[in-house]
């Protein structure tokens, strides 16, 4: 096998993503499988057979008239989806049809690994040394290969062939599973699925992926992963694991984003299969069966925090701080390099850094007024080798204190009919703005109240008012300021 390339990836967390898993109204701790089938939610159970809901997951039925000759108390291994759904257990192998309410036990079989052909069926039983063949829908099954060499983990269709891999490397078939031919001896692969003309291959060394050659495997991490099951789903690749939970990437990025937030229990870590239902995702654990919301898992990869704002307001000419976040709760180290401000008001004291796997960094951001009045800025974090999420910005805004009162020219001037007066407050109290006319009559009171220090702004409306000069005044404590304007219709 032609190994074309490794791509060495970092691993986020959304920390400002609240969305978390949501435990269902299941009340099984240990589930194992989770398929979508006849219009119902079907879990599978490690000890407790298998339940199913209707489309609102709120009410939940076992399934067991048609267990009586087993018993309802048995664990289910795995769910394979074909036309009808197959369930490997530990008490034997049973098939719902399409449309159907009922299961029927077909035999006693313990399967790891199952596949439906074309008026044959594929199986490797728990014990793992040997190929089964049956050709009666199950009932009756003969030996294809009794030697460890076809032990599959996994068997999958591609392009009129078969394909079946284990911890020896992958095989393939042309005559419907009768005789095999050795591809590669890529070690540990544990599933095999086929989306979008693509071959996505499973590992303890993360997953590979073949775009028709299947000489050809390119490794897209994420890397340390036993990896229990992984779901393709429109533009999201979702890996269910042993020891590093649950984690999820944009098939078209090198990204990967750590998904296992909210997920309780002993069994966290080992998530045993995850499935995409509707606009829900549904994940399985030693601790119950959990639900999260499909778009909660497009998530960047570098989180900061999208929106600051100054508590503290200085006056113009002097400094204010506060601060923003990044996260990195990933497997490697992230390279800051940059973060640009348009405004040279706001200032970040660190911009090259490294985030290290997680973990987080609070950065500080000085503000030093020019004038006085509210301001903001944009913030833009480069990030070395952040390959998924780069629209990494944070909004800044804050506000500048005067230091003496003044009153500025209206805005437009001359205007029709409506103007912008501001006025500039170095101290609390009470305001008032008045409107004169040319003789000096008060045609207008805007502003009578107390005021804290700061920028103010008040638009005058003078749609009932005739052409002409009118002044306007401001007063606070012993300060008076009075400005002309000119009204033209």
């Amino acid at each position: 096998m032609k190994l074309l390339k490794s791509i060495f990836l970092v691993l986020f967390i959304s920390n400002a993503c609240n969305a978390q898993w949501q435990k269902s109204t299941l009340d099984i701790e240990h589930t194992s499988g989770v398929m979508n089938f006849n219009d119902k939610v079907i879990v599978g159970t490690s000890g407790d057979g298998i339940y199913y809901s209707t489309t609102d997951e709120e009410t939940w039925v076992k399934y067991s008239n048609e267990f009586d000759s087993v018993g309802d108390k048995f664990s289910v291994y795995k769910f394979y989806q074909f036309e009808d759904l197959y369930a490997c257990t530990d008490v034997g192998l049973f098939r719902l049809s399409k449309g159907e309410e009922n299961w029927e036990y077909l035999n006693q079989g313990k399967f790891r690994a199952f596949y439906k052909g074309d008026g044959y069926l594929l199986s490797v039983p728990i014990d793992g040394e040997k190929l089964l063949r049956s050709t009666d829908d199950g009932h009756t099954w003969e030996v294809i290969d009794s030697d460890w060499t076809y032990a599959f983990m996994t068997i999958i269709n591609y392009k009129n062939s078969l394909l079946g891999a284990h911890d020896k490397g992958l095989y393939q078939s042309f005559d419907k599973g009768l005789t095999w031919i050795k591809i590669d001896d890529y070690s540990n692969t544990f599933e095999l699925k086929v989306s979008d003309n693509k071959i996505y291959r499973a590992t303890n060394s993360g997953i590979l992926i073949s775009e028709g050659n299947i000489d050809e495997w390119t490794n897209i991490g994420p890397s340390a992963q036993f990896i229990n099951d992984f779901t393709v789903f429109d533009d999201l690749l979702i890996i269910s694991g042993y020891n590093n939970g649950l984690v999820c990437k944009n098939k078209n990025s090198n990204g990967w984003v750590r998904s296992d937030l909210g997920l309780k229990g002993d069994g966290v870590y080992e998530v045993k299969a995850t499935n995409v239902i509707g606009d829900k995702v549904f994940t399985t654990n030693n601790s119950g069966l959990w639900i999260r919301d499909l778009n909660d898992f497009y998530i960047p990869q570098l989180e900061v925090t999208k929106l600051v704002e100054f508590n503290e307001k200085p006056e113009v000419g002097d400094s204010s701080f506060t601060h923003f976040s990044l996260s990195n709760n990933g497997f490697d180290t992230l390279f800051i390099t940059d973060i640009i401000s348009d405004n040279p008001n706001f200032r970040v004291w660190s911009k090259n850094f490294a985030l290290a796997p997680n973990s987080g960094w609070s950065n500080v951001i000085t503000y030093k007024p020019t004038n006085a009045g509210k301001e903001d800025a944009t913030l833009k974090i480069i990030a070395k080798n952040n390959k998924y999420g780069n629209n990494n910005t944070v909004k800044v805004y804050a506000e500048a204190l005067p230091t003496k009162f003044a009153l500025n020219q209206n805005y437009p001037n001359p205007f029709n009919p409506s103007t912008v007066i501001s006025y500039d407050l170095p101290n609390n109290g009470f305001v008032e703005l008045k409107v004169y006319d040319i003789l000096g009559k008060e045609v207008a009171n805007l502003v009578n109240e107390e005021q804290q220090s700061g920028n103010y702004k008040v638009e005058f409306n003078a749609s009932s008012f005739s052409s002409g000069i009118y002044f306007y005044r401001v007063v606070s404590g012993n300060n008076s300021m009075i400005r002309k304007m000119v009204l033209l219709r």
